[in-house]
């Protein structure tokens, strides 16, 4: 399965049965390449945190169908089931503009069409984990179906402690710095960061350099409290977190795993 590096699962060039229109009603920059999209979905089923849906944009062979990541789903009509779908966009690297029927380059009162949710190796339901800690591990753009994992968590009750790991490059690439803000003041969980790239002001951590052993041992959770584990990222960051955790002495049963790869990769 794969994803284009903040979105995608699985690029799957068509769309299914269970297509809806969707309308794009706001947008946001979360970095300088990173854009968040938010569509309002008629008839939206159930879902899970950490799902991702299929978007297609224009008709005939100019039509565009992508994968993105959910970031957030709330009801904002439960009778009519409308909801509000928030997803997130890797722009062009080089600063180019995002191609015609890219959902990138939209703007409120765009109409697209949404098939999904779907996918089920990243995903979460409050009480599915018990007491039991959540330990989310992120690089880049990764972060994306994690916030919805930690978002649906914020809004249960009861549930285990929740420890957040964010990898960057640098402070450039941090995401949703607000949002998680609001949610660590409305029910605390604790949020590291690692820039790799520079040395992060304030930090325990002693130097920029890649996530390592020693970062998930400080900021993670001793495998005696057999924590859930949620990796996501590029493939090399996922397989080295997991690897490490895994030698930590994590059981890989407790270990969910999704790699963020290109759209062109």
């Amino acid at each position: 399965m794969s994803r284009s590096k903040v979105q995608a699962l699985e690029p799957t060039g068509a769309l299914g049965a269970g297509v809806r229109p969707a309308t794009v009603i706001a947008v946001r920059d979360l970095a300088p390449a990173v854009r968040e999209v938010a569509l309002e979905v008629p008839d939206w089923p159930e879902h899970r945190a950490g799902q991702y849906v299929d978007v297609r944009w224009g008709t005939g062979p100019d039509a565009l169908v992508r994968s993105y990541s959910i970031a957030d789903a709330v009801l904002t009509d439960p009778n009519a089931r409308t909801c509000r779908v928030e997803l997130v966009i890797q722009l062009p690297a080089d600063g180019a503009a995002p191609r015609a029927n890219d959902l990138a380059s939209a703007a409120p009162g765009t109409r697209v069409h949404v098939d999904g949710p779907k996918g089920e190796r990243l995903t979460w339901a409050p009480g599915e984990t018990g007491d039991r800690p959540l330990f989310l591990v992120a690089g880049g753009t990764g972060l994306v179906p994690l916030m919805s994992v930690l978002r649906a968590w914020a809004r249960a009750e009861r549930q285990g402690a929740v420890r957040l790991v964010h990898s960057v490059r640098s402070s450039a690439g941090l995401l949703f710095t607000e949002d998680l803000a609001a949610l660590e003041r409305s029910k605390p969980f604790e949020l590291a960061t690692v820039t790799t790239r520079e040395a992060a002001p304030g930090s325990p951590r002693p130097a920029a350099g890649r996530l390592g052993a020693l970062d998930l041992e400080l900021f993670g959770w001793p495998p005696a409290l057999v924590p859930e584990c949620f990796v996501c990222g590029p493939p090399g960051f996922v397989d080295a977190v997991t690897r490490m955790l895994v030698q930590m002495g994590h059981s890989a049963a407790c270990i969910r795993t999704e790699r963020v790869v290109p759209l062109d990769a």
